[in-house]
């Protein structure tokens, strides 16, 4: 094939490249890497077995999730519209005051692995505002710059609940 040939077949597939769309050069990423990055909360709640729902952080949750290229995760989220202290100093409120921050926010960080063929990723928690959360592995979807995910159902009350988290990509 001359100079002249590999310049114009050059050209053309550099031009192609051009016109196609992100979400297809999306697709072609790991799916670590496209878990990884910054990712803030837009729906938390639970779902309940008789179809009804609950927003577990308020109808507008402030959180923030983080997945780095190293395998290291921190999640916060908390009710914007929760309840107020008096005090600023935190050792000074009173208990409820303490049970409103506890039943309005929640904050854990660990380690993630992804598994590319099961379409999950399996956290492995090590510091919780509830010591019982250890290790989880979870199904979860990336449509564009939306991850959503769920638990797996567990009993509140006698009634089935299964929660789901939404997030848009911050950055």
């Amino acid at each position: 094939m001359s100079r002249r040939n590999i310049g114009r077949l050059s050209a053309i597939i550099a031009f192609g490249f051009a016109f196609l769309p992100w979400s297809a050069i999306a697709q072609q990423k790991s799916l670590k890497d496209q878990l990884i990055g910054t990712w803030l909360a837009v729906a938390v709640y639970g779902e309940r077995s008789d179809g009804s729902r609950q927003d577990n952080f308020g109808a507008k949750p402030s959180g923030l999730l983080i997945f780095d290229r190293t395998g290291r995760f921190s999640l916060q989220i908390v009710n914007p519209d929760r309840p107020k202290h008096k005090s600023p100093d935190r050792f000074a409120l009173t208990p409820e005051e303490y049970a409103a921050i506890t039943q309005n926010g929640i904050a854990y960080s660990g380690t993630y692995a992804v598994d590319e063929a099961k379409h999950t990723f399996t956290i492995v928690i090590e510091r919780s505002m509830f010591e019982q959360w250890h290790e989880r592995t979870i199904a979860f979807e990336i449509n564009g710059d939306e991850l959503s995910y769920g638990s797996p159902p567990i009993e509140v009350n006698g009634v089935r609940v299964t929660n789901h988290l939404v997030w848009k990509r911050a950055n």
